[in-house]
């Protein structure tokens, strides 16, 4: 009896609440969530909750900004099509001191920040989390305004560790006012980062967007900037930031596995830079810079950097070598070495 008891129990430890149109709204529901009690028009969490959002729903974020996620929960659509968040006077949705957080099935786009309080991600901020999950979460046109230090447009991440699959980068950018803004689509500080097949693409023409990218500091990390952290890449795509794509940092590293980063623009920067010891291990994969022979990899100012590669290849000004390894380098002057063996060139969208 004790165990029949103790089983039950264990099985009644979730929720799921359910999102829908004039009824329980995403704000009451991740409040539910945290508190696990009922808030508005939903019904009370239990544990590690699962909200639910109908396939297709659109929740336009008004005066007040969504709830901060502050307990484990996942939030996704009922049957696997995408619902959108969309919110243009905040950040979209925030993540603060919890662990098993998934989102899926998402749009997170229009997000706007500009407090003066030295934190950014107007997409999605992380703070002092473990075990974040977005899977097939589309994250586009989020903008970090203004501030000291306008870090990460799309995903600001500090103290954290996430996983990002199957997921989409578009748009996102950081202001241009200051040289210090780092990260247009992610910024990483003393985190952890797995992205896996995925996307992130800036801008591919001359627009508003291109120049201001351009005349930010954001091209130190237009993709991502890393900073203390370390972070795997695999299966996925980074093209067309006008900016470096992948910015290492204070003693980061990184391992590319089977992506490309690539960008065939004018007034571009290389597409990885490395400083302060950082380190990066690349297997399967391709930088393309065919930019006025801006070489595709920097080291600047570095007191160590270790750089090793197999099976992939370095494009510069049209010039196509095969990258073996660039080892202890102190200030971007070693040389690089290669050799005659196959390297794949992936395919690039245009």
């Amino acid at each position: 009896m004790g165990l029949c008891l103790l089983l039950g129990s264990a099985a009644a430890s979730a929720a799921t609440i359910n999102v829908s149109p004039g009824g329980c709204t995403l704000h009451d529901a991740i409040r539910a969530a945290n508190a696990d009690a009922a808030r508005g028009d939903c019904s009370a969490g239990s544990g590690a909750d699962t909200i639910v959002l109908p396939d297709g729903h659109s929740v336009v974020v008004g005066g007040t900004a969504l709830a901060t996620i502050t307990s484990p929960m996942t939030i996704r659509t009922a049957s696997g099509g995408m619902a959108s968040i969309v919110d243009d006077s905040h950040r979209v949705m925030e993540i603060s001191g919890t662990s098993n957080v998934t989102l899926q099935n998402l749009i997170l786009s229009g997000g706007a920040w500009d407090a003066n309080d030295g934190s950014g991600g107007s997409g999605l901020r992380v703070d002092n989390s473990s075990g974040v999950r977005l899977v097939d979460v589309d994250i586009e046109n989020n903008y970090r305004r203004g501030g000291v230090t306008p870090f990460g447009g799309g995903i600001h991440a500090t103290s954290s560790s996430l996983t990002i699959e199957r997921c989409s980068f578009l748009r996102n950018k950081v202001s241009s006012s200051l040289a210090t803004s780092r990260g247009g689509d992610i910024y990483l500080k003393d985190s952890s980062a797995s992205i896996i097949d995925s996307s992130l693409r800036g801008y591919p023409f001359r627009d508003a967007g291109f120049y201001y990218l351009l005349q930010s500091g954001a091209e130190r990390g237009a993709g991502i900037y890393a900073e203390n952290s370390s972070l795997q890449i695999s299966g996925s795509l980074l093209e067309k930031h006008l900016g470096t794509d992948l910015h290492l940092a204070d003693h980061s590293s990184a391992q590319l596995i089977n992506s490309t980063l690539y960008h065939d623009n004018i007034d571009v920067r290389e597409r990885i830079y490395l400083e302060d010891g950082s380190a990066l291990d690349m297997n399967n994969s391709t930088l393309f810079a065919d930019v006025y022979g801006i070489f595709s990899m920097t080291c600047s100012g570095c007191d160590a950097v270790n750089v090793s590669a197999s099976n992939s290849v370095f494009v510069s000004n049209g010039a196509l070598q095969t990258c073996v390894q660039r080892s202890h380098v102190d200030g971007g002057n070693g040389p690089l070495l290669f050799s005659s063996n196959v390297a794949n060139l992936f395919p690039v969208d245009d």
